[in-house]
């Protein structure tokens, strides 16, 4: 090496030097927005499963990452009231990358669901 090549190479700018290296398992923290967060969790789960995502029921934040819960079509009927609905359950990480998901109720359209813990009128 010569001796011009050597200095520089000692003396690079800040603006020359080469990025820093993320250590393995380790990542930079991701800014992901609630409604972004759900629309990746929409379209993987509908990527996965071939199937027609229709509501997002509910987003909830968990310990390991979120929890959507996403209603899809499982069977187009006629009349529209037959179809048969879906509620999946979908687990992201902070980075919204899909961790798991399954199916966790079925339903007609026209069959209307109480919510959690509501009280059924007699």
């Amino acid at each position: 090496m010569r001796l011009d090549q050597e200095n520089t190479e000692q003396h690079e700018s800040p603006s020359q030097q080469s990025p820093r290296r993320i250590p393995p398992g380790r990542s930079l923290p991701v800014i992901m927005t609630l409604p972004d967060l759900v629309k990746k969790a929409r379209e993987q789960l509908g990527e996965l499963t071939g199937l027609a995502v229709g509501s997002t029921v509910s987003v909830k934040k968990g310990e390991s990452g979120w929890c959507v819960q996403i209603e899809v079509i499982e069977k187009k009927s006629l009349p529209d009231s037959q179809d048969i609905l879906a509620t999946y359950e979908v687990m992201l990480d902070e980075a919204a990358n899909l961790l798991d998901f399954a199916r966790v109720g079925m339903r007609r359209r026209m069959d209307v669901t109480a919510a959690a813990g509501a009280e059924s009128g007699a």
